[in-house]
């Protein structure tokens, strides 16, 4: 049965063109898997010496662990975060593209959930909340590349369609009146007389996924960020008081197709031994590659209010990596120099995300 409605699907093309141009395309159907965006809870643990959010398109759900290497060896992780996107997480079988354009920017609004445990045993647990304003290079919302798209399923469709009425013709037969053996034959027949086989289609919609991705995955984008970290001496968290608020601002802009600039403002209230202290950072991280494999480059300046006026430059490089769909590692080593006490640390890491395949 399943084979006679593809058959049936593939036999009037032109329906499923008239479905699209109505807007009844499936969200889930265009997602693709850039590289993962930061998650505000997670960066608001300090886990990382990076105050940067990087931005990128909303995913329906993404994760990362740090702190698998303490810079001479692999460790158990203690930080986690996870994002979602609840309106796509919610409705992921049903929404289509025409909704999401409507209202873009609360689409794709996001939060975020992070644990931490230092060093002390103090849980540290925070909420986030992400909106991203300018959105390029999301393919679901990118009218112009999807019509291409349609164009090659148009194609497709239209010669598999004519095969099929040719090979229904000359056998004299009705579809709906067929057994799965002559459904089986037909096939054989549309497939050894078509220009371009089903396997080929896809393998030729793979690399137009490919070659969009590769194009705009440092696409111009613009995020803000806010989390809220709250500690507690205990697992139950049974007392937690305030420890950290945060606010972000990046911008990402492209240059070219080989490389992508963040420039990244954050501020933050940290609370220690129950006094408040102010921390504004500025930042500029610089990536170069392409979207499965990039390497980056990082400066960041940060002014710190505790025990007086402390400021610090970070300087940073790395890489990461796509394993596999929805997978991914990064990792960074970098310098931290203290100018009041003229003291430099070196840091480095090895993250792991993951998001829903595409």
């Amino acid at each position: 049965m399943k084979t006679l409605i593809v058959l049936i699907f593939m036999l009037f093309p032109m329906i499923a063109l008239s479905q699209f141009a109505e807007d009844s395309e499936l969200v889930k159907n265009y997602k693709l898997n850039f590289a993962l965006p930061d998650i505000p809870a997670f960066k608001a643990l300090g886990t990382e010496p990076s105050n940067i959010l990087r931005p990128s398109i909303a995913q329906d759900f993404s994760f990362v662990s740090s702190e698998f290497f303490n810079g001479k060896n692999l460790i158990i992780p203690t930080s986690f975060g996870l994002e979602i996107s609840p309106i796509l997480l919610m409705k992921t079988n049903d929404m289509t593209l025409g909704e999401f354009r409507k209202h873009n920017a609360l689409k794709t609004s996001r939060f975020s959930l992070g644990t931490f445990k230092d060093s002390l045993k103090t849980m540290n647990i925070s909420v986030g909340y992400r909106i991203t304003v300018i959105n390029k290079g999301d393919l679901r919302t990118d009218i112009g590349a999807l019509e291409n798209f349609l164009d090659m399923a148009k194609v497709h469709a239209e010669r598999r369609s004519f095969l099929i009425k040719r090979y229904l013709k000359s056998k004299n037969l009705i579809l709906i009146d067929m057994n799965d053996e002559q459904i089986k034959e037909m096939d054989e027949y549309v497939n050894k007389n078509i220009v371009e086989s089903e396997e080929d289609f896809e393998k030729r919609l793979d690399e137009f996924k490919k070659q969009y991705k590769n194009n705009n995955w440092n696409a111009e984008k613009l995020d803000f960020a806010v989390a809220y970290v709250g500690k507690s001496p205990d697992s139950l968290l049974s007392n937690v008081s305030f420890r950290n608020f945060s606010l972000w601002g990046t911008y990402a802009i492209p240059i070219k197709k080989f490389a992508q600039i963040l420039l990244g403002v954050n501020y933050q209230l940290n609370n220690f031994h129950d006094k408040n202290y102010n921390s504004f950072s500025f930042s500029n991280r610089n990536y170069f590659g392409s979207n499965r494999i990039k390497v980056f480059v990082e400066e960041q300046i940060e002014s710190n209010k505790y025990l007086g006026e402390k400021i610090s430059l970070l300087l940073n490089c790395g890489a990461e990596v796509n394993l596999k769909n929805g997978f991914w590692i990064d990792l960074n080593a970098g310098l931290v120099k203290n100018y009041n006490n003229n003291s430099s640390d070196f840091i480095s890491q090895l993250r792991f995300r993951y998001t829903l395949p595409e």
